[in-house]
């Protein structure tokens, strides 16, 4: 039988205290609060969700899950999405460009609903009678065309404003129809991007709310009940009521709070029931990233800033020349499958070919 010093008796005992010590510090439990704060529903699209208290913070318990009317142009992206499978002058135009040019039907309907107005009598205001009026439409609409004879008619100046007035009425009647169906066609070419998406992913948006880029994710916020995007403020006190000490939490890059990450899982403590829904990461190519669903969570946090980076850029005639490229770097956390604590760390919110996507919880102080 082998012997040991005292010395190396005393040092097993200390390290055995030791490890229970550190077992005994993983966080097993929220040091505040918790409690079901009922449910909110978005009324941009009727979506209802959660609502769990922690401490003085109200978080929803799914992923945002609003699809901007823009779509991934918009930073708005279900899983595998393609921000440049259309570009934003597809789906976006100026109403104030749309020109309604009215048919000689359409002219001539204005023309004798202001003739035959019973609001006024032509005869008493400009001395002109109806059927001489008529007249002059069928002598003189063809030979002028439309701008032409209406200018024609300031001989007549209430006739001329009450017939202007017309025509502004239906070309604006036209041109309400007019945007309504460009705007339908704009949203098709959304919709349907995100139905084929849908589609090929099994419906990801039902389970896990929709990835954003940092842009996207700050337009998602709604602008009724109270809610933000978490700021590195906000997620810092959830991890404080986590039971994180100001050590862990102030941490970067840093996995931190052992134990904290498994209370905001589904089931855990609580009630933050985060899902592994993955990412779009970065990558320094134009290659789409989508990694590490139901591996991981990603979360932006409101929280940016930029650095720069020097870079060799060949011209189109083959020579190299340096450039300095501003970059801009969001915060966010993470969560995993094989790590119960919570990640906080940085990334680059893009590529310069594309953005880079996590989920969203959005939060709002406790009333």
């Amino acid at each position: 039988m082998k012997i040991y010093p005292i010395t190396t008796l005393l040092a097993l005992v200390l390290l055995a205290m030791t490890s229970c010590s550190q077992d005994d510090e993983v966080l097993t439990s929220p040091r505040v609060q918790v409690s079901s704060a009922g449910t909110w529903t978005d009324v941009r699209d009727g979506h209802s969700y959660g609502v769990v208290r922690i401490g003085q913070q109200e978080w929803l318990t799914e992923n945002l899950a609003y699809y901007l009317p823009t779509g991934t142009v918009g930073g708005s992206f279900s899983w595998g999405e393609r921000e440049n499978d259309y570009k934003l002058e597809d789906i976006t135009f100026l109403p104030d460009t749309v020109q309604i040019a009215l048919t000689r039907d359409d002219y001539a309907e204005v023309y004798e609903a202001t003739v035959s107005d019973p609001a006024h009598d032509w005869e008493a205001e400009d001395k002109v009678s109806q059927e001489r009026l008529r007249n002059f439409l069928e002598t003189y609409f063809d030979v002028y065309g439309e701008e032409a004879f209406t200018s024609t008619m300031a001989y007549y100046p209430h006739f001329h404003a009450a017939l202007v007035a017309g025509l502004e009425a239906r070309r604006d009647g036209l041109r309400a129809g007019v945007l309504a169906e460009m705007e339908a066609s704009c949203r098709a070419i959304v919709e349907n991007h995100l139905r084929k998406a849908e589609a090929s992913n099994g419906g990801y948006s039902q389970r896990y709310g929709y990835l954003y880029s940092l842009d996207g994710a700050r337009a998602a916020v709604p602008s009724t009940g109270g809610w933000r995007l978490p700021t590195e403020v906000d997620w810092q006190q959830l991890e404080g009521a986590l039971g994180m000490t100001t050590e862990e939490i102030n941490q970067m890059n840093a996995w931190r709070g052992a134990g904290a990450g498994t209370m905001l899982l589904p089931g855990g403590a609580a009630g933050f029931d985060a899902l592994f829904g993955g990412c779009n990461a970065y990558l320094h190519t134009n290659e789409q990233q989508y990694i590490r669903k139901d591996q991981c969570a990603y979360f932006w946090t409101d929280a940016e800033t930029t650095t720069e980076e020097e870079q060799e850029v060949e011209s189109d005639d083959g020579e190299t020349s340096v450039e300095t490229f501003i970059y801009r770097i969001g915060t966010i956390r993470q969560l995993a499958s094989y790590s119960n604590a919570i990640w906080r760390g940085t990334t680059r919110t893009d590529n310069k070919y594309r953005a880079v996507t996590y989920s969203v919880r959005l939060v709002r102080d406790a009333k």
